[in-house]
């Protein structure tokens, strides 16, 4: 039996945030190894703020490049409609049904999970580990876990990790409308340098371009 941690999102762009939580869920947890899953047709986001899927990916390679127990999947990219989470843990499933599937997810998502589809079995398919926020009080965080493993029988763990004010939003609010350089000081502490050399290369979130 293998324990895999799962690191879904639209990395949009993946930023050293994502990179450090999954770091601290394999050392934490003692996974053998963490899948990150760039999101196909992410249902909860416009179209239009996001970059291809083959632009995010081959960010998340750039950025996990090195790390012998960080592995890119491509497993919601080619999937055809939406992508769910709960159908991803299907998948993952049927493939080895003796892994154990750790969901790596913030403090946001527990307080949204129950909008996700079918969020009952989600909660039956994997063990949820969550990182909290400096913004989010311990004691709200704890509410909601209770409330989730009261409700779904959830096993939710907690990551305790340093909080980082990096947000995949707040990157591309700072490149639109501004050309992403090297002598940036601010950028080299949000995103590794070969994901910052990609975007620079393909001219990604300039001017909202979507490309």
């Amino acid at each position: 039996m293998a324990l895999i941690g799962i690191m879904g999102g639209t990395f949009n762009p993946i930023h050293l945030g994502h990179i450090r939580l999954a770091q601290a869920a394999y050392e934490q947890y003692h996974l053998d190894k963490v899948l990150f899953m760039p999101s196909g047709d992410p249902p909860h986001k416009r179209q239009e703020e996001v970059v291809t899927a083959e632009h995010r990916m081959n960010m998340v390679k750039l950025a996990i490049k090195g790390i012998s127990y960080f592995q890119p999947s491509s497993m919601e990219i080619d999937r055809k409609g939406y992508s769910y989470t709960c159908e991803t843990l299907r998948e993952l499933h049927k493939k080895n049904t003796q892994d154990e599937l750790y969901f790596i997810i913030g403090a946001d998502s527990l307080f949204h999970i129950e909008s996700w589809y079918q969020p009952d079995k989600i909660f039956s398919q994997c063990i949820l580990l969550v990182a909290n926020r400096d913004d989010i009080p311990i004691d709200d965080f704890q509410k909601q876990a209770d409330y989730l493993k009261q409700k779904y029988q959830a096993d939710i763990r907690l990551i305790h990790t340093p909080m980082m004010h990096i947000s995949s939003t707040d990157i591309r609010k700072a490149l639109d409308d501004n050309e992403l350089t090297e002598d940036d000081h601010v950028n080299p502490q949000l995103l590794d340098s070969n994901v910052i050399q990609y975007i620079m290369e393909h001219h990604l979130y300039e001017h909202n371009s979507g490309k």
